[in-house]
C-alpha cells in the first residue's frame, strides 16, 4: 500500500508544473509587451477575416494570410470587407506604431489586428501563425490536425530594427518578395 501511495504521489508531482506553465506562450523573438489571459479561442472551420477601408497593400496581406490559412488547416477562411460580425477583424492603426509594428489582440470573442502598414500585417500574421500547430508556420496541411486554438493575448510589437529578419521569417519573406 505505501508503495502504491507513493506511485501515485510521483505521478502526481509534475502536475503543479504544468498549471505554472498555461501562461506560457512560445512565440520568437519575444514580443515588446505581451499579456496572457486563461483560455483559448478555437477557430471554427468556417470564419472570416474583415477589413474596413484598408490601402490596397495591407488588404494584400490579408488575402496572403487568408489563403495561407486555407491551405494549411483546410479550414474555408473568407476575406469580407466591412463584416462587423467576422472572427478576426483587420483594422489600420490610427495610434503611432512602427512601419514594422502592430497590435495584436485575441480574446474568446476574436482577433483584432491592427497595424499602420501591410508589413506590420505581415509580422502580426507571422505571430499568429507561430501560435497555431507548426505546420501552418511551415506552410504544410496536416490532415491529422483537426483542432486549431490560440491562446488569448495582448501583443504589441514591432522588429528591433527595420532589418530584423528571424530564420524562422526568412523563407516567407523570400516568397512574399516574389509576389
Amino acid at each position: 500500500m505505501k508503495n502504491k501511495l507513493l506511485s501515485l504521489l510521483f505521478l502526481l508531482l509534475p502536475l503543479p508544473c504544468f498549471a505554472l506553465d498555461n501562461d506560457f506562450v512560445n512565440l520568437t523573438p519575444t514580443p515588446k509587451t505581451m499579456t496572457v489571459e486563461a483560455g483559448e479561442l478555437v477557430l471554427p472551420p468556417s470564419f472570416s477575416i474583415s477589413t474596413t477601408a484598408l490601402p490596397e497593400e495591407m488588404v494584400v496581406e490579408v488575402e496572403r494570410f487568408a489563403k495561407a490559412l486555407r491551405q494549411t488547416t483546410g479550414f474555408a477562411v473568407l476575406h469580407a470587407a466591412n463584416d462587423n460580425e467576422a472572427l478576426i477583424q483587420v483594422v489600420e492603426s490610427a495610434s503611432q506604431l512602427d512601419p514594422e509594428g502592430y497590435q495584436l489582440d485575441i480574446t474568446s470573442k476574436g482577433i483584432t489586428v491592427a497595424a499602420s502598414t501591410a508589413d506590420g500585417l505581415y509580422f502580426a500574421f507571422q505571430s499568429i501563425k507561430k501560435m497555431l500547430p507548426p505546420h501552418v508556420m511551415a506552410g504544410v496541411a496536416d490532415s491529422k490536425v483537426l483542432r486549431y486554438a490560440l491562446p488569448l493575448v495582448s501583443i504589441n510589437d514591432a522588429p528591433v530594427s527595420a532589418t530584423a529578419v528571424s530564420c524562422s521569417t526568412l523563407p516567407d519573406i523570400i516568397t512574399r518578395s516574389k509576389n
